[in-house]
C-alpha cells in the first residue's frame, strides 16, 4: 500500500520481527520466549525492585536533561510522568542501518531475559520521526 517495508504510514517501525510504536513494542519475533532468572547462585547480588511500573507511551516520558552519549545515540534522564520516578532513556537514530541493527539485537537481548543482573527495561517507543526511545 506504498509503505516502507521499515516505516509505515501508521508511525510504526517494523524490523526483524519487532513492530514498535508510540505506545512501545507492539510485535516481537517469532518464537521470543521470555526467560525470567531468579539469580538465586549469587547470593552477594541484591534482588531487583519490585516496584515496577508501566509506561503506556512516550507521553508517559518526561525528560530532565542529557546524561551521555555514545556510539550508538544520547542517553536523557527522565522522569515517569505518573510516579515521578527517574529512569534512564536511550534514544537511537534507527535511519542508520547499522545503529538499527545493534537496536534491534539489544532490544531482543532485552525483551527476552529479566534478571537482576541485567538492567531493567521498561520499553520501547518510536517517535515517528526516526528515533527509538528505550527506557531503562
Amino acid at each position: 500500500a506504498g509503505d516502507d517495508p521499515l516505516f509505515r504510514f501508521d508511525g510504526t517501525l517494523h524490523d526483524m520481527g519487532f513492530v514498535i510504536s508510540h505506545e512501545g513494542i507492539i510485535q516481537t519475533p517469532n518464537g521470543l520466549e521470555r526467560r525470567i532468572s531468579t539469580g538465586t547462585e549469587l547470593n552477594c547480588v541484591p534482588k531487583s525492585r519490585t516496584d515496577f511500573f508501566l509506561i503506556r507511551s512516550l507521553d508517559d516520558i518526561v525528560p530532565v536533561r542529557a546524561i551521555g552519549q555514545g556510539a550508538s545515540g544520547v542517553v536523557r534522564l527522565c522522569a515517569h510522568r505518573q510516579t515521578g520516578r527517574h529512569i534512564a532513556v536511550k534514544l537511537v537514530n534507527v535511519y542508520d542501518e547499522s545503529k538499527r541493527n545493534q537496536l534491534m539485537k539489544e532490544l531482543e537481548t532485552l525483551t527476552l531475559y529479566e534478571s537482576r543482573f541485567l538492567v531493567r527495561f521498561y520499553g520501547a517507543y518510536y517517535d515517528g520521526q526516526g528515533q527509538v526511545h528505550i527506557a531503562l
